[in-house]
């Protein structure tokens, strides 16, 4: 019985020993394929082989910041604003929207170092350096006050663009709406939709630029329904004032007068086939 035990653990260690020494083999190999391939402009196989390769050596030289490159122009190519091709920088910066300028910082600085040519100066795939380029951009946009004004302010849009835009109709004519809610920024009181997976996110308000957390509104608080420029001198009077304010159960029936309507449109495009 002993040497039975024993045998089956030495055919264990064995065949383990096997494996182990087939993924070192196998691994720098597809290391290779997926740094050719994307020098086919094949993003999409050069990611697929990068990601085989780290499962059977997570290890290996170089592997771990190839895949993270990879990742970076696989978020780039796939997440832009809207129909544009601006691309979607806080993505690209793997950040939630709005992010704190301190979490932009310590982010760009991780990837900067994982990314940078020098570290990298062996590598024969501009992956690296493609990635490198992208997130220096994103940097540059989301550190520059002015540039990251006029982008957020473009990204609350298309963000609240496609929550209204997210109820749609199905080959059956069954409408499939995706899960919103409504959050008022803290500070100014600007009124924000946004996707239900972001409720109790640290968000910035692109309106006041500072940091909220995104809480469910109740439908009878009194929000702000128009951005107000902080930099106006012009003091809005009470009456100014009262036209601007709404209660969130208000603007929620307006919501889903647009959504409705959209729906409608949808349903009349299919039935007449156009």
């Amino acid at each position: 019985m002993t040497t039975t035990v024993a045998a089956a653990t030495t055919t264990d260690a064995v065949n383990e020993f096997v494996e182990e020494s087939i993924s070192k083999s196998e691994s720098p190999r597809l290391k290779t394929l997926a740094e050719q391939t994307y020098s086919f402009s094949d993003l999409k196989s050069a990611l697929k082989y990068a990601k085989r390769a780290h499962r059977l050596c997570p290890t290996l030289h170089g592997l771990s910041d190839l895949l993270t490159a990879f990742k970076i122009l696989t978020t780039a190519v796939d997440n832009t604003i809207g129909a544009t091709t601006t691309p979607h920088w806080y993505k690209i910066l793997d950040l939630e929207p709005f992010s704190h300028i301190n979490s932009i910082k310590k982010q760009y600085k991780k990837l900067a170092l994982i990314l940078h040519p020098d570290k990298n100066s062996t590598s024969t795939c501009v992956a690296l350096e493609d990635a490198f380029k992208l997130v220096n951009d994103a940097f540059s946009v989301l550190s520059d006050k002015i540039r990251r004004k006029e982008y957020d302010m473009r990204l609350r849009i298309d963000m609240q663009c496609e929550a209204v835009a997210a109820t749609v109709v199905g080959n059956y004519g069954g409408v499939v709406a995706m899960e919103t809610f409504w959050t008022a920024c803290t500070c100014c009181r600007l009124l924000h939709e946004f996707e239900r997976r972001y409720l109790g996110h640290s968000l910035m308000c692109p309106n006041c630029k500072k940091s909220f957390e995104a809480v469910e509104a109740d439908s009878g608080e009194k929000v702000v329904t128009d951005a107000v420029d902080d930099d106006d001198d012009e003091i809005l009077s009470r009456s100014d004032l009262k036209r601007k304010m709404s209660s969130v159960g208000d603007i929620m029936k307006r919501s889903e007068r647009v959504r409705k309507s959209i729906v409608t449109w949808f349903v009349v495009r299919s039935g007449t086939g156009t």
